[in-house]
Order: structure tokens, then C-alpha cells, then sequence
């Protein structure tokens, strides 16, 4: 009986002396990335490589959860008047103007003047449109829009599910 506490406690020790090993290999990774956002991009990319797909397969064209049409009239244009205009109306910067009457026009399939050849909004493509990149941060298209503020990932992800649907007139 005492063989076999005795070899309990060996295995207990050995698993904790594997775990310090484990910390103290992180901790010295952690010295050698000295900038904070290089740690957590690190951190990150590691959950993700860890945690597999969880979208459980569902469609990005249907927005992966939101589950119903994002109307760009109800949904995207009070954004728009809220956070945008106020730069972004008639005669506005960049030659975008956000207003309600011209705004979808302004957007879908427009060239973006900063942006040359890329499109303002890319039906069907998120990642091709440079107003979905600017309200993400995207350093390939300047700065973050709206500029001294962020979107929340909500409107964010409502803005995406648009442009994936189709990006309509609605």
C-alpha cells in the first residue's frame, strides 16, 4: 500500500513539475514579445488554433445568427445619420455623401476615391468593400471609421451580413 502512495504522489509531482515547465515557457515567450497587442494577437491566434470552427457550419451569406434580412434603410442608414454624416454629408470628405436619399447609391459599386480601384461597397463581398474594411480598421484603408470612435461589433457584424446578402436597396 505505501508502494502505491508512494507512486501516486511521484505522478502528482511529476504532472505539477510539467505544468511549471508549461508556465514557465509561456512566461519566457511573454518576455520576448515586448509589445502588449503582439501578446494578445499571439494569444488569440493560439484560441483560434486550439478551438477549431465554432460556427458550427452556419452560411456567412445569412449572417451566421442574425437569421433575417438586414434592411439598409432601417438598419444601416440610422448608423449612417448617427455616426457618419456629420463628415460624410453633402459635399462631404472623400466625395462620400451618407445622407438618406443618396447614400445606397453613393455605396454599392461606387470606386472609392481614396482606394482606386477598390469599390465603396462589393455586393456580395465583405471583404472586397472598403466601407466594411474602414469601420473594422483595416490599415490597408487608412483609418478607423468613424474616425475618434469605434462601431460596436453588432452594427459591425450588421453592416457585413448586408454587403454578404447582396447589399440591397431594402
Amino acid at each position: 500500500m505505501k508502494w502505491l502512495a508512494f507512486e501516486i504522489k511521484r505522478a502528482h509531482y511529476q504532472f505539477v513539475s510539467e505544468r511549471y515547465k508549461f508556465i514557465d515557457g509561456v512566461v519566457q515567450l511573454c518576455q520576448q514579445i515586448p509589445d502588449l497587442r503582439s501578446l494578445i494577437l499571439l494569444t488569440v491566434a493560439l484560441l483560434a488554433s486550439i478551438a477549431g470552427c465554432s460556427d458550427n457550419g452556419t452560411d456567412p451569406t445569412t449572417g451566421g445568427g442574425i437569421g433575417t434580412t438586414v434592411s439598409f434603410a432601417a438598419d444601416l442608414q440610422p448608423v449612417f445619420d448617427a455616426t457618419c454624416t456629420g463628415c460624410h454629408g453633402a459635399g462631404g470628405f472623400g466625395g462620400l455623401d451618407l445622407t438618406t436619399d443618396v447614400a445606397w447609391a453613393n455605396l454599392l459599386g461606387v470606386e472609392s476615391m481614396g482606394y482606386a480601384p477598390r469599390q465603396r461597397v462589393v455586393s456580395g463581398n465583405p471583404d472586397e468593400s472598403v466601407l466594411y474594411l474602414k469601420i473594422n480598421g483595416d490599415p490597408s484603408v487608412g483609418g478607423r471609421m468613424p474616425q475618434g470612435g469605434t462601431l460596436d461589433v453588432d452594427t459591425i457584424e450588421l453592416f457585413r451580413v448586408w454587403i454578404a446578402q447582396g447589399a440591397l436597396n431594402n
